[in-house]
């Protein structure tokens, strides 16, 4: 497994990007479907989870959201379950969803 930037580049440890896997236990493609196969398992066998994620300096992978799950705020990428994540960890806060709300337009002031 690595840890890779939009590009496709493996990133260094601790640095956030998505999951990618290669192996034996990696399918080929998907049945009937060279288009997604193409979408998503590079030439040279990458599987892209769509998993977004940090390798700890152990190796180990710390997920913390989906990039489908991604909110795009004016160019910066938020990641709902890292905020629940954040929140949660407040005493007085029990559970959390968070969730994009449209606005009409992006404004920097907007909290």
């Amino acid at each position: 497994a690595a840890i890779v930037d939009k590009y496709g580049r493996i990133l260094p440890r601790g640095e956030k990007g998505e999951v990618v896997v290669r192996g034996y236990s990696v399918m080929r493609g998907y049945w009937n479907s060279e288009e997604q196969t193409k979408e998503e398992i590079t030439e040279d066998r990458w599987y892209h989870t769509r998993d977004i994620a940090v390798m700890n300096d152990n190796g180990t992978i710390s997920i913390v959201g989906r990039s489908k799950d991604m909110i795009n705020r004016g160019g910066e990428n938020i990641y709902p379950a890292e905020l629940e994540q954040f929140l949660i960890r407040h005493p007085k806060i029990v559970d959390a969803h968070v969730r994009p709300m449209g606005l009409l337009r992006y404004h920097p002031c907007f909290p």
